[in-house]
C-alpha cells in the first residue's frame, strides 16, 4: 500500500513545491490523510494534478514574498528538513516492521538503525529486562517507569528493546529521544502498514493521553509537568536531576528501576556473543580496573580506560558523593570513579517494628567501581578503604 509521499513523488512536482508540500503534510496528519483520500478519489493523472497545485497554492496564499537570498536560504532549510524527515521516517519505519517480527526471547536482539544512529544495534538481552518488562506490561498502579542507572550499562538498549515489545503488542509509540530532531508517533492501521507522524510540542499531552499511546523518554527532561497523569510514560535516562526529578515526583503512580552493574560473568557472555574478536584477558584487566559498566570496557583500550580513571581521580573531591544515584545528579568524573548497586530480589525493611519490602532493582547503594579505584581515591583513604 502507498503512502502519500510515494504518490507525491510520482508527479513529477518542482523540488521546491515538493519539499514545501512534504514539510506541510508532515506537520499535520489530518491534512495527510484527507489529501490522500482525496487524491485516490480521482482517475486521471492530470485532475491529480491540477488538486496538487491548487492545494500548493492555497497553502502558501497570502505569505508575504521573500528576497531571492531570504528564499534561496529558506528553500535549503526546507529541502534539508524534508530529507531529514524522509531518512528519518523511512528508519523508524524499518524499525516497527522489524520489531513485529523478532523474536524477543533471544539472548541477543538486532534491530534497525533509529534517528541518530546509521548501523543496527545488537541488543544483548540482560537479566534484568525481563523483570523490567514485566512491571511495565502488568502493574495496574504505576503510569511512569523511570529506568536509570549508571551511563553505559544498557539503559538506551533496553529503551529500543521495550519499543520492540510494545509494537509487538500493538501499543502506538510517541518517542522523544535526545538524539532525534523531533517527536515522533508511531501508529498502525488496519492493513498493518506503519504510520510515522511528526508531533509538534504543543501537541504532546494531547497525544501522550491516548489509551494506546506509550511515551518513550531518553536521555531528556519529559514534556510534561509532574501532575499529568493520564498517559503512559516510560523515561530511560542516567541519573541526572533535571531529567529524572519532575518525572519520578509522582510517587504514586511512579516506580524508579536502576540498571545493575554487570559482573564479570555477564560481560563475559556478552563479549562471545558480540564481540568475539575482543581478547578475554583484556576484559579481566578492564573490568579489575574500571568494574562492570560494557560501554566503557568494549570501546575504549585498557590504556584510555587507564587515563580516564587518572582524570577523574585527579578532579573528584568529598562533594562529589553528593551528586550521585540519591540526589540523582553525577558527572562523568563520579560515574566513572562510583557506581550504583541496586537489589536483584526483593528486601525486607524493619522500621519501627514494621516490616517494609523493597521490590527488585529499587534500592541505590554506591560503591567504588573497583578496589584499585579505591585505593588511589582520596574518598577512597577518607573512608578507610
Amino acid at each position: 500500500m502507498s503512502n502519500i509521499y510515494e504518490v507525491i513523488d510520482g508527479f513529477g512536482i518542482e523540488e521546491t513545491q515538493k519539499n514545501k508540500l512534504i514539510v506541510c503534510l508532515m506537520k499535520n496528519r489530518e491534512v495527510r490523510e484527507e489529501l490522500f483520500l482525496a487524491l485516490q478519489s480521482l482517475q486521471t493523472k492530470e485532475s491529480k494534478m491540477s488538486l496538487l497545485k491548487d492545494f500548493i497554492s492555497d497553502e502558501h496564499q497570502g505569505q508575504r514574498p521573500l528576497s531571492p537570498s531570504a528564499e534561496s536560504s529558506r528553500y535549503k532549510r526546507t529541502k534539508m528538513l524534508a530529507e531529514d524527515w524522509e531518512k528519518d521516517t523511512r528508519k523508524i519505519t524499518l524499525f516497527a516492521r522489524t520489531a513485529i517480527d523478532l523474536d524477543l526471547n533471544k539472548e541477543v536482539i538486532i534491530v534497525p538503525p533509529l534517528p541518530g544512529t546509521e548501523s543496527e544495534t545488537h541488543i544483548y538481552k540482560h537479566h534484568c529486562y525481563d523483570y523490567f518488562k514485566k512491571i511495565i506490561l502488568e502493574s495496574k498502579k504505576h503510569k511512569r517507569f523511570c529506568i536509570t542507572g549508571n551511563p553505559g550499562t544498557g539503559k538506551t538498549f533496553f529503551g529500543r528493546y521495550i519499543m520492540s515489545v510494545l509494537l509487538k503488542e500493538g501499543s502506538e509509540l510517541l518517542v522523544d529521544d535526545a538524539s532525534y530532531p523531533h517527536l515522533y508517533l508511531i501508529t498502525r492501521d488496519e492493513m498493518n502498514d506503519f504510520d510515522v507522524e511528526w508531533v509538534q510540542n504543543e501537541d504532546y499531552g494531547r497525544v501522550a493521553g491516548r489509551d494506546n499511546v506509550w511515551c518513550i523518554i531518553d536521555g531528556k527532561p519529559p514534556r510534561v509537568n509532574h501532575d499529568f497523569d493520564t498517559g503512559k510514560l516510560i523515561m530511560v535516562s542516567s541519573p541526572k536531576e533535571l531529567n529524572i526529578k519532575n518525572f519520578c515526583k509522582p510517587v504514586n503512580i511512579t516506580i524508579k528501576v536502576y540498571m545493575q552493574i554487570w559482573s564479570e560473568a555477564e560481560l563475559e557472555e556478552y563479549r562471545s556473543l558480540i564481540y568475539p574478536e575482543f581478547s578475554k584477558d583484556n576484559l579481566h584487566e578492564s573490568y579489575q580496573l574500571c568494574g562492570g559498566i560494557p560501554r566503557i570496557i568494549f570501546k575504549y583500550t585498557l590504556d584510555e580506560i587507564d587515563d580516564m580513571i587518572t582524570a577523574s581521580v585527579d578532579n573528584i573531591n568529598t562533594r562529589l558523593f553528593r551528586y550521585i544515584g540519591t540526589v540523582s545528579e553525577g558527572d562523568v568524573y563520579s560515574h566513572n570513579l562510583v557506581h550504583i548497586h541496586t537489589n536483584e530480589k526483593q528486601i525486607n525493611v524493619i522500621i519501627n517494628e514494621r516490616t517494609f519490602f523493597r521490590l527488585p532493582y529499587t534500592s541505590c547503594e554506591l560503591k567504588f567501581a573497583s578496589t584499585i579505584i579505591a585505593s588511589v581515591s582520596l574518598l577512597g583513604s577518607v573512608r578507610g578503604y
